[in-house]
């Protein structure tokens, strides 16, 4: 977990025991439904999104939640929010480091409070 997410949030409230993030997929894109298109866990360098899709369950308003995003085990960004969806249901988030997908090992990891939820490893391969 990156340090700038163990900061307390002001309204934050704790996670609740049987509170879940859970892994779907990773996809390069979303259609208009909210599905993943082209899912893989290896994907072109460029400057294109990846997104990442997960279900939750037992989540109320107000909890932290961190997603944060890593090359070849150095950390290149995140953000922890206080969570503002539903209590259950379906969703993405998506990340474009600063200087595109480079070639290397790449690793999303998702954080609710301090619980880590789940990793997800995925290459982005050369040309």
């Amino acid at each position: 977990m990156p340090q700038s997410a163990r900061s307390p949030l002001p309204s934050a409230v704790p996670p609740p025991a049987d509170a879940r993030i859970i892994f779907e997929t990773l996809a390069l894109d979303v259609d208009e439904a909210g599905n993943p298109v082209e899912p893989g866990e290896s994907f072109a360098a460029g400057t294109h999104r990846i997104y990442v899709f997960f279900t939750w369950q037992g989540i109320p308003k107000n909890v932290p939640w961190t997603h944060a995003w890593y090359r070849d085990n150095v950390y290149l960004g995140g953000e922890t929010t206080l969570w503002s969806w539903d209590v259950a249901g379906r969703g993405y988030i998506y990340f474009v480091p600063p200087d595109g997908y480079r070639p290397g090992e790449y690793e999303v990891q998702v954080f609710l409070g301090t619980r880590l939820q789940f990793r997800k490893r995925f290459t982005i391969a050369a040309g």
